[in-house]
């Protein structure tokens, strides 16, 4: 009786940490695919990104005959080194309620965050820096 209770608790244990690594890794999708296309929550904007060197562009899909439609490019150079790019290292994080968003690379961690409010170039694609401990 005491094995089985050992083997059941040592089974829901196991299930209670798979869930909350399912968890964890929800927060940023990563694609196996080398051209990947996000949709603004916020906007109708779509944006294209490169998922082995960040580069990205806007896709803006007019509505009616007199809107701007097209694609904008925001980062046309490689993040990184052509010997560290593979595919899914870089993903986009939106933010439901906001016309900013994060480029992150999922190898190391850096992140850029990108305004959608304003005409895109380099000035509106900020590296973000760590916060000190002391703020």
């Amino acid at each position: 009786m005491k094995r089985i209770m050992i083997v059941m608790l040592l089974f829901v244990s196991m299930a209670c940490s798979a869930q909350s690594q399912i968890q964890l890794d929800s927060l940023i999708q990563t694609y196996n695919t080398t051209w990947h296309l996000y949709k603004s929550p916020s906007t109708s904007l779509f944006f294209s990104l490169n998922t082995c060197t960040g580069e990205l562009k806007q896709v803006s899909l007019g509505t009616t005959l007199s809107s701007r439609r097209g694609i904008t490019v925001i980062n046309a150079r490689p993040l990184v080194p052509a010997e560290a790019q593979y595919k899914g290292r870089f993903a986009l994080v939106f933010h439901p309620s906001s016309h900013a968003f994060v480029l992150f690379d999922t190898e190391d961690g850096r992140a850029w965050e990108i305004s959608s409010r304003k005409t895109f170039s380099l000035d509106y694609h900020y590296q973000m820096s760590p916060l000190s401990e002391s703020e």
